[in-house]
């Protein structure tokens, strides 16, 4: 208590105060020293009185009175813990800044104890959820402690959290991003329709590789592989290689195409899906100890180096033996001379107007679609194929000219992967021609000769 001479003048005694609470009053006697200093300005008095009560102090002096009594609000810090006593709610929203922030240098896994506070008021309840937002903020995590009651108190204030499945765009739709092409929600009568439209945009996009997801589809149906296989052949025609991204469930019907077998297919499994992007953590990246240990296995250095190719494209196929550098100028192959002994027994004319078709097998019935002869003589031709031919497989050839066609039997001499494409160039001798067919290939070589 403080007896202030400069508002009121220092009485010449105080014998007694009163001092007043909500649930006792108390007498107090002025110490006899403090009535013998007569010239100090201020008389000061420490009541020590515990408990967050409201004081009313009366005096039978009119002075005017000051109370230095500071509130002890009861929380406590043990080790990474906030003990929260009985208080008021006034009391705890005044001082529970002050400790919860000392809290912080606890430790990461933070705890507020309210098992001694009793009911949890709304603001009360409330200021602990702010409390567990700021601790995210700090990098912390906050428990709180809370006897049953509190806790069923705690959830009403809580909002009930229910597990929804995002609404997905099931708007049919061609997307086009860049080499990329993605169908979503297409049925098979608007892909039949739109398809070969979209493909037309997507071969525009300036880049040698071009990319058609349809693993997002439900089905595809037989027409719709025939039709991917025509764009896909067109692609190749105009020196764009393609891959087809399908589903799992997918492959089945591609494999039981005749067609659809030729399409270089990669399969869009779920589990892969799911990772790619998300794991951030990892470093990806071309392990060239595996294609160092690869290439000298192969001679490929070697190669590059008698042929001089200014740019090498390796493209894997299973095999090491399936690598082959492409040379830097691909729209316009290099011509190699060959300085060995001499092993052609006719003599080759080149073409891009004679086209073939083939079956496996003597037997086999000719048709599918046509591949372009790359050369042809009395003796043989070279022709691109979409599927990959044994050596010494017999085969059945319809050469296919301008006003002419002549049919032959032959077996495969050699076989060798175009780069960058799902393709094959195969070498075939003719073994059997009909006196007809000998006919009609001089007369098609003689046209080509004129040429």
């Amino acid at each position: 208590l403080n007896f202030e001479e400069e508002a009121f003048g220092l009485p010449e005694k105080v014998k007694t105060a009163t001092v007043k609470t909500a649930d006792r009053e108390e007498l107090i006697e002025i110490p006899e020293e403090l009535n013998s200093l007569p010239d100090q300005e201020d008389i000061n008095l420490d009541l020590n009185i515990q408990g967050n009560l409201d004081i009313n102090i009366e005096t039978d002096l009119n002075f005017d009175l000051k109370s230095d009594i500071k509130d002890t609000p009861n929380f406590r810090i043990e080790v990474n813990c906030l003990m929260v006593g009985e208080m008021s709610e006034s009391d705890f929203m005044t001082h529970f800044d002050k400790y919860y922030f000392e809290l912080f240098s606890s430790g990461d896994q933070l705890y507020i104890d309210f098992s001694e506070y009793g009911m949890l008021e709304g603001a009360v309840a409330l200021r602990a959820i702010k409390a567990s937002f700021e601790a995210v903020e700090k990098n912390k995590k906050l428990s709180l402690r809370l006897l049953k009651d509190q806790y069923d108190q705690m959830n009403l204030l809580l909002p009930k959290l229910e597990k929804v499945k995002k609404q997905q765009d099931t708007t049919p739709r061609f997307v086009i991003e860049g080499s990329k092409m993605e169908i979503h929600h297409v049925d098979m009568d608007l892909f039949l329709e739109k398809f070969s439209e979209n493909f037309k945009n997507l071969m525009r996009s300036n880049s040698d590789k071009i990319f058609v997801d349809i693993s997002h589809l439900e089905e595809v149906s037989p027409r719709a592989i025939e039709l991917i296989v025509l764009c896909y052949l067109e692609a190749v025609g105009n020196g764009l290689s393609m891959v087809l991204r399908i589903s799992p469930d997918m492959e089945e019907g591609f494999l039981k195409s005749g067609r659809g077998r030729t399409l270089p297919l990669e399969i869009i499994r779920p589990e892969a899906s799911a990772k790619a992007g998300l794991d951030k953590s990892r470093k990806y990246g071309i392990d060239m100890s595996k294609i160092n240990s690869a290439i000298e296995q192969d001679k490929l250095g070697q190669k590059i180096l008698e042929q001089n190719y200014a740019s090498v494209h390796i493209e894997s196929r299973g095999t090491i033996g399936n690598w082959e550098p492409v040379p830097m100028n691909i729209s316009a192959e290099k011509e190699i001379d060959y300085t060995g002994p001499e092993r052609r027994i006719e003599k080759r004319y080149k073409t891009n107007s004679i086209e073939v078709l083939f079956a496996r097998g003597s037997l086999a019935k000719i048709g599918g679609r046509p591949y372009t002869v790359h050369n042809i003589s009395n003796s043989g031709l070279c022709f691109t194929s979409a599927v990959s031919l044994t050596k010494k497989e017999p085969i059945r050839l319809k050469i296919i000219a301008e006003n002419t066609s002549a049919e032959v039997s032959g077996k495969v001499i050699w076989t060798k992967p175009v780069p960058a494409q799902a393709l094959f160039k195969v070498g075939v001798e003719f073994t059997k021609i009909g006196e007809v067919s000998k006919s009609q290939l001089r007369e098609i070589i003689r046209t080509l000769y004129i040429q």
